[in-house]
């Protein structure tokens, strides 16, 4: 049985080489069937192995929203950062952006690492590139000037959902 680590190296490796394929490649059925393989080895024996060799099981960003009135939801990620420190200071200078206006939220953004694709390193990538998040909760919302709406009215039906 391999160990652990080449486990893990043999997995960056099929990684490099599934991202690396061109957009054509990408559609044809070997690949998606290469690349479903990828994600149940990677879910099934890849990300026990992370937990066991003490890998985070989840990571939290935080990403500050504006609402779309024509959409009817928060457009996602008008940045993401780390922090919740870093996400305020930017929703602050949002807030006091004259030209801005709409309403904002701050979300803390829960990724958990068993429910990745495995496509991107989990831990040392862009969020944004880890696919969709298994929770959102708000830890800051500002009008911003906004008042067609109220907060009742913006956030109703969006569920735990507050951004595509």
């Amino acid at each position: 049985m391999k160990d652990y680590k080449q486990i893990i190296i043999d997995r960056d490796k099929e990684r490099e080489l599934l991202n690396a394929a061109k957009y054509e490649e990408r559609q044809t059925k070997a690949y998606l069937a290469r690349y479903s393989a990828f994600c149940e080895y990677h879910k099934n024996t890849v990300v026990p192995i992370e937990l066991k060799l003490g890998k985070p099981e989840t990571r939290i960003v935080y990403t500050i929203c504006g609402y779309s009135e024509k959409h009817g939801y928060f457009r996602n990620k008008y940045d993401v950062v780390d922090t919740l420190k870093e996400a305020k200071k930017t929703a602050l200078e949002l807030k006091n952006d004259k030209d801005w206006g709409i309403p904002t939220l701050i979300l803390e953004v829960t990724f958990f690492r068993s429910e990745t694709l495995g496509c991107y390193d989990f831990d040392n990538n862009e969020p944004h590139n880890l696919g969709f998040s298994q929770d959102q909760k708000i830890v800051w919302k500002h009008k911003c000037g906004y008042t067609s709406e109220s907060w009742e009215d913006i956030l109703n039906g969006l569920g735990n959902d507050y951004t595509y």
